[in-house]
């Protein structure tokens, strides 16, 4: 189905109802985020009744996103007031037990769920799932879907759609950054988005607690597989007395992967008890998504996650065999393709 089919359908899905909730996965990232500012803006211009409800509130380092402060949480003193009979609309998520309190919005048979995202493995039917895994970002798809619709954007719209782009492309490094990932860009810095502002933004406004972070997990760095392997673990008790929250470790595992030898990064995370979240993270035709999807996880290839219902130090002794196979996988794929 080519791309303005997929528009089409999708805009004739949610014209097709008036009450929206929109929402996206636990600890909102800036494509989550931008896409739900973008999709908002395009219903509520459109005469709809948009909503945007999350589990988890925007982390304080975000909140630039979000001026008009139209994204809220369930975390906050949120009356459930107006949440009723609306259509969820979940962002950058395809896993409803992502969500997190959000599910309990959703109809047993999903009758009144959509999905728009980019990540792998989840096939689209163009009335509850509407995904492009060949785009980079959710906040593209959002773009290119107000686009579709002929509405023009504000400088607010596309700050918070160029956030999420340049997230979740690595700042325009990872292997789904398209041409026209770099036009949309471009359309949207003629809005008046400073780069280089957008930049400093994204990548700073942590704690000093990260620092010490880093140094805990550097101190129990571990590799594995000749050096093809290697993880941080972290446990709560850490972040307790760090004084940090789970963003505080944005991007550290990718620092994972920039030795050459290291093929696969992991990071280990006690988030609730007797549950291992694992953060993953691959370079080149190294595909961990085979490893994460038989535990209910996902993402993409290169770069996704799970949450292994076991604590941290069976989780580690049990998955990362399982990482292991990806290794011999890529190797004997690469040696038939030879």
């Amino acid at each position: 189905m080519s791309t303005d089919t997929l528009y089409a359908q999708l805009w004739e899905r949610l014209q097709a109802v008036d009450r929206l909730m929109l929402t996206t996965h636990r600890n909102p990232d800036p494509d989550g985020l931008g896409a739900q500012l973008g999709l908002d803006y395009l219903l509520r211009s459109s005469g709809k009744d948009s909503l945007i409800l999350n589990h988890d509130a925007v982390f304080a380092r975000l909140r630039f996103l979000d001026p008009e402060r139209r994204v809220r949480s369930l975390q906050e003193d949120y009356s459930p007031d107006g949440t009723q009979n609306r259509t969820v609309v979940s962002l950058d998520n395809s896993d409803t037990n992502r969500l997190g309190d959000i599910g309990r919005f959703i109809e047993p048979d999903k009758s009144n769920l959509v999905v728009i995202d980019h990540h792998d493995g989840i096939p689209s039917d163009y009335h509850t799932y509407f995904l492009n895994a060949d785009i980079g970002s959710t906040a593209e798809i959002v773009y290119e879907l107000i686009q579709y619709v002929g509405l023009e954007l504000t400088p607010a719209v596309a700050r918070a759609l160029y956030a999420g782009i340049v997230q979740d492309t690595g700042h325009f490094r990872f292997k789904k950054t398209r041409p026209e990932t770099h036009r949309i860009a471009a359309h949207l810095l003629e809005y008046g988005v400073d780069s280089a502002v957008m930049a400093e933004a994204l990548d700073s406004g942590f704690p000093v607690g990260r620092l010490y972070a880093r140094q805990r997990l550097y101190e129990g760095l571990q590799l594995s597989a000749n050096e093809r392997i290697a993880w941080f673990v972290i446990s709560q008790q850490d972040m307790r007395e760090l004084n940090i929250d789970w963003d505080d470790l944005d991007g550290v595992v990718n620092e994972l992967i920039e030795p050459d030898t290291v093929q696969i990064g992991l990071l280990f995370t006690i988030r609730e008890t007797g549950k291992t979240r694992v953060s993953l993270r691959s370079r080149g035709p190294v595909d961990l998504l085979p490893a994460v999807r038989p535990y209910g996880g996902g993402g993409h290839k290169n770069a996704c996650g799970v949450t292994i219902p076991l604590d941290i130090d069976r989780a580690v002794r049990e998955f990362l065999p399982i990482v292991e196979k990806c290794l011999v996988e890529t190797s004997a794929f690469d040696s038939n393709a030879v």
